[in-house]
């Protein structure tokens, strides 16, 4: 029998789906500070204009240092005020701690989000899982629209598409994926599994007149991402992809598919 089944929307997970890679959550205080002292990052500051650290390791290092200090602050005091899966903008955070190492220098706003993004492609290289593109191009030409619901930072969709480019150059995010289907974790100061992300998703579908059965959320967690799905009645999709399979394999749901290869997507929507 066959399992392919007519969808209206497919909403993705970014990394661990997407993107094999990591995100600064799973960053150390000590990786901090050891990635901030090597010299493609001193190069990184240096091609921005940023000479004020060039040649000081010690000082880059504690950028990185203080970095990660003032985000454990910010998500433990989102802790203390009782909000669960607590989430914050690590750009504001990047800010913050850079301008207390160059307060004699000033740099346009964009120079920060810049450096940030490219400090991130170097500390978090990240790849598209072989198989993305020539999926999610399948689902736009059977006229599937295409969301995000992740754990994610103003960087995301920036990475994304720039890993896109490197297997398919002509590729533009929203070509592909629908803005007002895109919820990411930074924006709203929650991170998956909270459902607040999830219930967002689900009321924008509502407005869509979108049935819960006519969704589907792909994840590679199954705590994280297909438990809180499945809560609001979709279809889920686990994306066994090795790793978080041996981490959260104890944890089933008997009406959840499973694919080890994006590619296997394919043949269930359709």
């Amino acid at each position: 029998m066959s399992l392919a089944r007519r969808y209206k929307v497919v909403v993705w997970d970014v990394y661990g789906t997407l993107l094999e890679g990591t995100t600064w959550g799973n960053f150390s205080l000590q990786k901090s500070k050891t990635y901030f002292q090597n010299k493609r990052l001193k190069k990184i500051f240096r091609n921005y204009g940023i000479r004020a650290l060039e040649g000081k390791s010690s000082r880059l290092g504690l950028i990185g240092k203080n970095f990660w200090r003032k985000w454990q602050k910010v998500i433990q005091k989102k802790k203390n005020w009782g909000i669960k899966n607590p989430e914050a903008d690590q750009l504001l955070i990047w800010k913050v701690g850079l301008s207390d190492f160059l307060k004699k220098e000033k740099f346009p706003g964009s120079v920060f989000e810049k450096t940030f993004f490219t400090v991130e492609q170097a500390v978090h290289p990240a790849k598209v899982y072989p198989d993305a593109v020539s999926v999610i191009q399948h689902l736009r030409k059977c006229g599937i629209k295409q969301g995000i619901v992740s754990n994610a930072q103003s960087y995301t969709l920036k990475h994304l598409e720039h890993n896109f480019k490197k297997l398919a150059p002509s590729f533009q995010m929203y070509q592909y994926f629908s803005k007002e289907l895109i919820y990411l974790s930074y924006q709203y100061g929650w991170a998956k599994p909270h459902l607040e992300l999830f219930a967002l998703m689900k009321y924008r579908l509502d407005q869509m007149k979108i049935l819960p059965y006519e969704t589907l959320y792909i994840g590679n967690n199954l705590i994280q991402d297909i438990r809180p799905a499945a809560h609001f009645g979709w279809d889920t999709l686990y994306f066994r992809n090795g790793a978080n399979f041996k981490k959260s394999g104890r944890v089933r749901l008997n009406s959840c598919l499973e694919i080890s290869f994006l590619r296997e997507i394919m043949g269930i929507v359709t």
